[in-house]
Protein backbone atom coordinates (compact mmCIF):
# COMPACT_ATOMS: atom_id res chain seq x y z
CA UNK A 1 0.00 0.00 0.00
CA UNK A 2 2.73 2.20 0.95
CA UNK A 3 5.67 0.82 -1.78
CA UNK A 4 6.62 4.20 -2.47
CA UNK A 5 7.03 5.39 1.14
CA UNK A 6 8.68 2.24 2.61
CA UNK A 7 11.46 2.82 -0.03
CA UNK A 8 11.84 6.77 1.23
CA UNK A 9 14.76 6.65 3.67
CA UNK A 10 14.30 10.17 5.60
CA UNK A 11 12.01 9.56 8.52
CA UNK A 12 10.55 12.77 8.64
CA UNK A 13 9.70 12.86 4.87
CA UNK A 14 7.72 9.33 5.47
CA UNK A 15 6.14 10.81 8.91
CA UNK A 16 4.53 13.95 6.90
CA UNK A 17 3.32 11.78 3.56
CA UNK A 18 1.10 9.87 5.72
CA UNK A 19 -0.45 12.43 7.35
CA UNK A 20 -2.31 12.95 4.14
CA UNK A 21 -2.83 9.51 3.53
CA UNK A 22 -6.51 7.82 4.25
CA UNK A 23 -4.88 4.86 5.48
CA UNK A 24 -2.41 6.62 7.58
CA UNK A 25 -2.50 5.12 10.91
CA UNK A 26 -1.96 1.69 9.05
CA UNK A 27 1.96 1.23 9.61
CA UNK A 28 1.30 1.80 13.15
CA UNK A 29 -1.56 -0.35 13.37
CA UNK A 30 0.41 -2.93 11.64
CA UNK A 31 3.92 -2.75 14.00
CA UNK A 32 1.66 -2.83 17.02
CA UNK A 33 -0.22 -6.20 15.31
CA UNK A 34 4.03 -7.68 14.66
CA UNK A 35 4.66 -6.32 18.54
CA UNK A 36 2.17 -8.38 19.98
CA UNK A 37 2.37 -11.55 17.90
CA UNK A 38 4.33 -14.75 19.15
CA UNK A 39 6.87 -16.27 17.17
CA UNK A 40 4.57 -18.66 15.40
CA UNK A 41 2.14 -16.39 14.36
CA UNK A 42 1.76 -15.95 10.67
CA UNK A 43 -0.05 -12.62 9.47
CA UNK A 44 -1.19 -12.86 5.81
CA UNK A 45 -1.42 -9.70 3.79
CA UNK A 46 -4.79 -10.00 1.24
CA UNK A 47 -4.06 -7.20 -1.23
CA UNK A 48 -7.10 -5.79 -1.30
CA UNK A 49 -6.24 -3.22 -3.51
CA UNK A 50 -6.01 -6.26 -6.10
CA UNK A 51 -9.65 -6.36 -6.31
CA UNK A 52 -9.38 -3.57 -8.72
CA UNK A 53 -5.90 -5.09 -11.02
CA UNK A 54 -7.11 -5.32 -14.58
CA UNK A 55 -3.73 -6.53 -16.13
CA UNK A 56 -1.76 -9.20 -15.26
CA UNK A 57 1.24 -7.32 -14.81
CA UNK A 58 -0.24 -5.55 -12.43
CA UNK A 59 -0.46 -8.79 -9.67
CA UNK A 60 3.10 -9.67 -10.92
CA UNK A 61 4.26 -6.29 -9.01
CA UNK A 62 1.54 -6.88 -6.12
CA UNK A 63 3.49 -10.12 -5.92
CA UNK A 64 7.07 -9.07 -6.23
CA UNK A 65 6.11 -6.72 -3.68
CA UNK A 66 4.69 -8.93 -1.27
CA UNK A 67 6.78 -11.73 -1.18
CA UNK A 68 10.38 -10.56 -1.85
CA UNK A 69 10.34 -6.94 -1.48
CA UNK A 70 7.76 -6.37 1.73
CA UNK A 71 9.68 -9.57 4.01
CA UNK A 72 12.19 -8.36 6.38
Amino acid sequence: MFESLALEPDTAKRVAALKGESYGLYPAFVIGMLSAAGPDTVITDGNENSYYYSQPLEYFRAYTALSRRARG
